[in-house]
């Protein structure tokens, strides 16, 4: 192979300096954004690992109760046992410190005594923690130990005092010292107090209470694991503290895989990009080509030299988007770790975790993308006969005889595209549902040589009569030049195509969850503790304030709410118990089938459960089967009674009646409370009235009926504003795709248009020529956009989302998005078209054709 073969690609890039830009800048934003999620998914995890591992220590085994706390008379139980080392109680739950910043902190209760072989906390003496403070520490309520950093961070010195929301309390507490931990690893970035075990209980009302046991063993971990199960009492479960990283990875896997979806939708339509380039590019060069055929250059090596030119767009367009990639990263880590904590578990991130694989995959990502997508027509160009390049019309013959076969290809394609969105990779990633949607969008690219071929001939009669001889020859030039045409059209679609999706899909599980809050969220008032969420559920409504308001005369029901996280199969899940008589009564569950009154009775009547939709398709449950619940009160035989639609993003859940939860978890605390007024004209009355008694007292909020709705709402907007990013970014593309696509569209056909010029047209003739073919491509790329985004928009919502997350999305085709995109779409074409069609028609002439 000769050097001077490599040069020519950096000399092509070099002569179309605007065009190669656009496609570089274009695998730049696609590698750029699907590193940043990578680095800030990586980071979170990374983070939230890094807590488990400090808490941890060297924890080997742990034993704790699903969903609930374990009695403390285990603890010398197990300690006494021959095959126990070291044991040491622990107590966690979440604290919000009020300030002038307020930070979310882990709370750990611990024994100081025993701590030694599990935890290496290193306390600061030279921060005044003498003997008596240490004794303070021990004995009186409220002495904590902070973490360094949250000490720094708070600027708290030993002996000062801060207010603390502690479950549904405000609480005084006061600082005894701080401390590092070994290799200063820390749970949420440094958030980490430390308090006496026996102050912890009292202080969170749960004396006798332990949340679990770690424990160091003699021998085998899975030996004495063995042996610790068959003397344990029954409900307490033995694990390993990395189970709680493994069990987050598989909460968040749907998550993840959305965004790396998404992320990856940019890098997609670059590939289509590159594509169009490279394949414009053999075309423009094909006599080029056979010059080069015709000096002795084999087709191996015009293979080589135009995979080369993509490949070198890929490499410097890779290279770009780490470089974006690393700044975007930050920002995306704080939407990340926002979007973790609302939804899972508290994660607290604020560095990113730069791993050197993570930035080779993704350039590697970038160059294979471009190499994909420059193959086809690096092998076309391979396999072009010389006498084909130096008379273009057999070209063209060809390619109007090869329309109607590639449009009966395509529809081949989109058959297969349907049988890959029947079939099911069991419950991980949908594969075959993902190649479905690749060749959805290869089905429509093909569909594009005939449906050009044939709006040329439809349009030649009306645009001659509106337009003379600039609309006829427009036309002519649309049907005509199908190897420069039929690209273009399909590249552009291409991209509108997988906008027009993920925007109907986005919008469509928008409405479905307008739908849903409307029809499952009951109730007038909804009370109960201000942290209260989806990521904490050790925060209970005090029973003196449960009490007064089952006294209320305006309050006509109230609905009793309570709900525990605990491992099931490979992932966690949600139980729930709530007052099934108030929900046959009031409504509030949208269930898939059967009547909602008699499936709730029957589940409250016969002790049955009803399970959430996600956990139906992620487990494969269907109505009336039977599942296997691990509780305190050891693993529960329940069968489904009904499975209802629900839009949490952690939505694998199991719904019971009240009573059988208290049965099985033997504990009366409730989270919060659902309020049905007699009258609901005192809503406002009674909203303000529990808000000036309890709010003084208690860290209590009270939200109206319309209240909750817009917040449930206003958290899944959060929750997809990165979703939306990505979204912009894939427009972006989109955007450089049309101007790419009609601005080598026109110059390509500069020489024929300084012809026409010579010729005699004039440039009013020649500019409406343009701008009549730059339309209707437009409007072609347009169609066929619209129809591959509208089917790909099913796919996503009826398979990908229900195969990936367990949804039933609502399709909603919202008519916004496709004349937005139309004329959008127009506009851009028309301007892309014109501007070359001028430039085309300036005063050298005469050096243009000297080419020919």
């Amino acid at each position: 192979m000769k050097i001077w073969l490599l040069r020519l690609p950096f000399r092509h890039l070099q002569e179309h300096p605007g065009r190669s830009l656009l496609g570089i800048l274009s695998i730049a934003l696609g590698t750029a954004v699907y590193l940043s999620i990578a680095l800030a998914s990586h980071s979170a995890l990374q983070s939230f690992q890094a807590g488990v591992t400090a808490v941890a220590g060297k924890t080997q085994l742990r034993l704790q109760s699903p969903g609930t706390s374990l009695d403390e008379t285990l603890f010398p139980a197990v300690r006494q046992l021959p095959l126990v080392r070291a044991a040491a109680p622990v107590l966690e739950t979440m604290v919000e410190i009020r300030g002038p910043e307020t930070v979310s902190a882990l709370l750990l209760g611990v024994d100081p005594f025993v701590e030694g072989p599990f935890r290496e906390y290193r306390f600061l003496t030279a921060t005044g923690l003498d003997q008596e403070t240490f004794r303070k520490f021990l004995t009186q309520p409220g002495w904590v130990m902070l973490s360094a950093p949250l000490a720094a961070r708070l600027k708290l010195a030993p002996g000062d005092s801060f207010t603390a929301a502690v479950g549904a309390r405000i609480q005084s507490l006061s600082v005894a010292g701080t401390f590092r931990t070994a290799g200063d690893l820390y749970p949420l970035d440094g958030a980490l107090m430390l308090m006496d075990v026996g102050q912890a209980q009292e202080l969170l009302d749960r004396t006798g209470r332990l949340d679990y046991l770690d424990l160091l063993v003699h021998g085998d971990l899975d030996t004495a694991a063995r042996q610790l199960r068959e003397v344990l009492p029954p409900g307490v479960e033995v694990t390993t503290p990395g189970a709680q990283a493994e069990y987050m990875q598989g909460l968040v896997a749907a998550y993840r895989l959305n965004l790396s979806v998404l992320s990856a939708i940019a890098l997609f339509v670059g590939m289509f990009l590159i594509y169009q380039s490279v394949t414009l590019s053999v075309v423009r060069r094909r006599r080029e080509i056979g010059l080069l055929r015709t000096l002795g250059m084999t087709p191996g090596q015009v293979m080589l030299l135009f995979l080369s030119e993509g490949a070198l767009s890929g490499a410097l367009g890779g290279l770009l988007g780490l470089v974006l990639g690393g700044a975007m990263a930050q920002v995306a880590l704080q939407m990340v770790a926002q979007n973790l904590t609302s939804l899972y578990q508290p994660v607290s991130a604020q560095e990113i975790w730069l791993e050197g694989k993570v930035f080779v995959h993704a350039w590697f990502l970038a160059l294979a993308a471009t190499l994909a997508a420059s193959y086809l027509p690096a092998r076309e160009a391979s396999h072009t006969r010389v006498r084909a390049v130096w008379y273009k019309e057999e070209l063209e013959e060809k390619l109007e005889g090869w329309a109607a076969s590639s449009a009966y290809l395509g529809l081949l394609v989109l058959a297969l595209a349907g049988v890959g969105a029947f079939l099911k990779s069991g419950h991980g990633i949908p594969w075959p549902a993902f190649v479905a949607a690749f060749l959805i969008l290869l089905g429509f690219a093909l569909f594009t040589p005939l449906t050009a071929w044939w709006l040329g001939r439809l349009m030649m009669a009306p645009c001659r009569r509106l337009f003379g001889f600039a609309g006829d020859m427009g036309c002519r030039y649309l049907s005509g030049s199908l190897s420069r045409t039929a690209v273009s059209i399909a590249a552009l679609a291409t991209a509108l195509g997988l906008v027009i999706a993920v925007v109907v899909m986005i919008g469509s599980f928008r409405q479905t969850v307008e739908n849903w809050v409307h029809k499952a969220i009951s109730g007038d008032i909804f009370f109960g503790p201000a942290v209260f969420s989806t990521s904490s559920y050790d925060q209970f409504l005090p029973p003196e304030v449960l009490r007064e308001l089952e006294q209320d005369p305006r309050i006509a029901d109230l609905y009793h709410y309570r709900c525990v996280r605990l491992p099931f199969r490979d992932r966690y899940i949600l139980v729930i118990g709530g007052s099934f008589d108030v929900l046959a009564r009031h409504g509030g569950l949208w269930f898939r089938q059967g009547d909602q009154q008699e499936t709730v009775a029957q589940a409250r009547t016969q002790g049955r459960v009803l399970v959430t939709e996600p956990f139906a398709e992620t487990f494969g449950v269907r109505e009336g089967e039977w599942l296997t619940l691990p509780t305190p009160s050891g693993p529960q035989r329940l069968q489904v009674a009904g499975v209802f639609y629900d839009y949490r993003t952690d939505g694998a859940a199991v719904w019971m009646d009240i009573q059988l939860f208290q049965k099985f978890w033997q504990d009366q605390r409730i989270n919060a409370v659902r309020v049905f007024l007699h009258d609901k004209g005192q809503r406002r009355e009674v909203l303000s009235h529990l808000q000036q008694t309890y709010q003084s007292r208690y860290r209590l909020v009270a939200l109206s009926h319309e209240d909750l709705k817009n917040g449930i709402l206003r958290i899944f907007d959060e929750t997809f504003a990165l979703t939306y990013a990505l979204e912009g970014v894939a427009i972006l593309v989109a955007v450089f795709g049309i101007i790419t696509t009609f601005l080598v569209l026109i110059m390509e056909r500069e020489r024929e248009l300084a012809l026409l010029q010579a010729l005699g047209a004039s440039r009013g003739q020649i500019m409406g020529m343009v701008l009549v073919e730059s339309g209707l491509a437009s409007f072609l790329s347009y169609l066929l956009g619209a129809l591959a985004g509208s089917v790909l928009a099913l796919l996503l919502i009826l398979v990908i989302n229900k195969q990936a997350f367990g949804w039933t999305i609502q399709v909603f085709l919202a008519p916004d998005v496709y004349w937005q995109t139309l004329l959008l779409v127009l506009a851009l074409g028309l301007a892309a078209g014109a501007y070359p069609a001028w430039r085309a028609m300036q005063p050298h002439v005469a050096a243009i054709l000297k080419e020919e």
